[in-house]
């Protein structure tokens, strides 16, 4: 995808009145946003201030109390994640979700299961259209262990690896569905500063790829060295939308970041 073809996309998420409440707390309140198609969007803030829900509205885990969700211009406020996925959504969560047995090459096969088109009888037979399917996922398993940075032996247990590299994993198995957007929570957890710069730059080549990415994260410095547009969610209100350093120069951010309004 192009960058014109991604300028003339409709929004990679639109959210109107958006609101999650669980009993009398509104862990997400009346929420319009939009995200561009082609933009790495950062969304930030204090913690509790609703940042994950959102992603989880969007993502379909938990469903809204009121308002709509769209996603890649398709009306999703009812869909089920499964429906979302299909839609080319995939996702990273804060807690890493890694299968057990699995080495790291097959961590990322077992990402493809949205694009793969072989049947479970040909799996099961051991059809040369299983085998030439199997080869092809895990040729691109290893191309996509590259591009994340992940230099590790393709058949080390996946669960061995280091935190870090363990984020990497969750990141190509994410991109193994073939997403237009990509959600990322918390990406850089556990990561020094040379993983998250390399995260940056990461997201940087996928953007130029095509994609959309939205990420919850906590490191300042990343958010505003590479994320084109940010969004600060306050106990489950927008405080402020817009390019990273004129959101988190905000006198609202940083004082609800801080209890004063004042520049950091």
């Amino acid at each position: 995808m192009n960058q014109s073809t991604v300028q003339d996309s409709p929004p990679a998420i639109r959210t109107a009145g958006l609101t999650r409440q669980f009993g009398g707390l509104h862990a997400v309140d009346d929420v319009h946003l939009t995200v561009p198609s082609g933009a790495i969007f950062g969304i930030v803030g204090p913690n509790g201030a609703g940042k994950t829900t959102f992603l989880n509205l969007v993502n379909g885990i938990i469903r809204r109390t009121r308002g709509d969700i769209e996603l890649l211009g398709t009306r999703t406020s009812a869909f089920a994640t499964h429906q979302v996925a299909r839609l080319g959504v995939a996702r990273t969560f804060q807690t890493i979700k890694l299968i057990p047995g699995l080495n790291v090459v097959e961590s990322v096969v077992a990402g493809r299961y949205r694009v793969r088109r072989d049947t479970v009888l040909s799996a099961v037979l051991s059809l040369p259209g299983e085998r030439r399917a199997r080869r092809e996922n895990e040729s691109r398993a290893r191309e996509l262990l590259q591009l994340v940075g992940l230099d590790v032996p393709p058949d080390r247990p996946a669960t061995s690896l280091s935190y870090g590299e363990q984020r990497r994993l969750e990141i190509a198995r994410a991109l193994a569905t073939e997403p237009t957007l990509l959600l990322l929570d918390e990406p850089t957890a556990g990561m020094n500063a040379r993983e998250s710069t390399a995260l940056g730059e990461l997201m940087l080549a996928l953007r130029d790829r095509g994609l959309t990415l939205v990420m919850v994260e906590h490191n300042m410095s990343l958010v505003r060295k590479y994320c084109t547009l940010s969004a600060v969610l306050n106990s489950g209100t927008l405080l402020t939308t817009g390019p990273p350093d004129s959101c988190l120069d905000d006198p609202r951010v940083q004082e609800a970041y801080f209890g004063r309004a004042e520049h950091a």
